[in-house]
């Protein structure tokens, strides 16, 4: 890493004055977790945060000897001042995230505990694979006859989770998932590491849905009082697009498969709707897209490319008249003046456009959720390819709205997003915001 910075050559002019004037470095760790695992150690005990200890402080004190060592042969670095360690390098140390390399080596990321020992992938066609982490398995196997140990497997597969009574108490404390150890034993293993690194540290405070602005200042004061140069707290369900949950939503009955195919009954259309307009381009053409709602809520759609119709883009809402059966007509504000478009479905659309419109419309309004229309149309190919995408695009933006997809999904490959080291991450492919 030293070496690094004498190849690095900055782009502006002062940031290579300040690379030279401390020549800091980043020696770090990841896989904390795999480690205790295997050590059968569990991650939020005395023992744990020893361990933890115990592998830092010995990676501080070689980074030292070698860098003294650098000093000596090459020189200190530019901003020395007397009293401080003769060495090569200002700083030494840091924790960085590690996700994508986490994700390449197969173990946990920096010092974060495994989120959960359970991960559901989606494949094809909408099947589900539950896999396990590796470390788990293999423990389970040690401790148990191999066919019992199997029988437990596909029993934790069933469940979605290890908290059942076929699997031993130490696994399920060995096996904690992040958001079951407490916001203390969080901040007491980074400030276990603090002491032996020079910068900061990068780990999440996980704090449960039900904290309080007390609790979060609790755990800003202990991490202060304990020596820690920065702190990340979340807080579960504070963010738009909720987060990978343990806990299902109180609303039990949004998940539950019924027996039987159950008819519905669609709210009766008021004579007007208000409408929400999006403007898209697909493939350089304009589109728009009328949603009238409900409560707030979508119940019909209309779509199109702006041929024969000029709607500002300015235009975000409107409203929707129904002026006979089959025949609708929208009313936006163009500078200050009120403007009727009449006839937009037959003006908007194909006959082929009309009829998906119709029937994603009577699934709105019947209650079929937006989940489900939307991988529907995903599916779309020929000439209706385009039609259905920008359709898609547009209801994807109401989702947010209900309760059960407050799991965020990966734009790469569409399992479940999670937020760990102060930043969202899929648990499968390792996209990140952060990089």
């Amino acid at each position: 890493m030293n070496r690094i910075l004498d190849k690095t050559i900055m782009p502006i002019t002062e940031c290579q004055l300040a690379l030279e004037l401390t020549r800091k470095i980043g020696i770090g760790i990841m896989g904390l977790h795999d480690l205790l695992i295997q050590l059968g150690i569990v991650y939020d005990s005395e023992e744990g945060r020893n361990c933890a200890k115990d592998v830092m402080s010995f990676i501080e004190r070689i980074a030292i000897e070698k860098s003294i060592e650098l000093g000596e042969s090459e020189g200190v670095y530019k901003g020395y001042k007397q009293g401080c360690p003769k060495r090569r390098n200002a700083n030494l140390t840091t924790i960085a995230p590690t996700g994508s390399l986490s994700m390449i080596a197969d173990c946990s990321s920096g010092i974060e505990p495994y989120y959960s020992v359970i991960t559901i992938k989606n494949v094809l066609d909408g099947e589900k694979l539950v896999l396990i982490n590796k470390w788990f398995e293999k423990t389970l196997l040690k401790l148990k006859p191999e066919q019992e140990a199997k029988d437990i497997i596909n029993k934790v597969k069933e469940a979605g989770t290890i908290n059942i009574k076929e699997v031993p108490e130490g696994l399920k404390l060995l096996f904690k998932g992040a958001n079951e150890i407490s916001p203390t034993g969080h901040v007491l293993m980074q400030a276990a590491l603090q002491t032996y690194v020079d910068s900061s540290i990068s780990k999440t405070i996980n704090l449960p849905s039900t904290a309080t602005i007390e609790d979060v200042k609790k755990i800003y004061n202990l991490a202060y009082k304990n020596g820690c140069k920065g702190i990340t707290v979340y807080r579960d369900g504070s963010r738009d697009g909720q987060v990978l949950n343990n806990s299902k939503p109180s609303n039990h009955s949004v998940f539950a498969r019924p027996e039987n195919i159950n008819f519905t009954f669609a709210p009766k259309r008021p004579k007007e709707l208000p409408a929400e307009l999006y403007h898209c381009n697909i493939k350089g053409v304009p589109w728009v897209v009328i949603v009238g709602l409900l409560n707030d809520k979508p119940y019909e759609v209309f779509a199109g490319e702006l041929n024969d119709l000029y709607i500002p883009k300015n235009c975000k809402n409107g409203a929707i008249r129904k002026t006979k059966s089959g025949s609708y007509s929208l009313t936006v504000k163009v500078r200050n003046s009120e403007v009727e478009f009449k006839e937009i479905a037959n003006t908007l659309m194909t006959p082929e456009q009309k009829a998906l419109t119709r029937m994603i419309s009577l699934a709105l309004r019947h209650g079929v959720h937006y989940e489900f229309i939307v991988n529907q149309l995903k599916k779309a190919s020929g000439d209706i390819t385009d039609f259905a995408s920008v359709v898609n695009r547009v209801l994807r933006t109401y989702i947010p709205q209900y309760v059960y997809e407050k799991e965020r999904k990966c734009a790469e490959c569409g399992n479940k997003i999670v937020y760990v080291e102060g930043c969202e991450k899929c648990s499968v492919c390792g996209l990140s915001k952060c990089g």
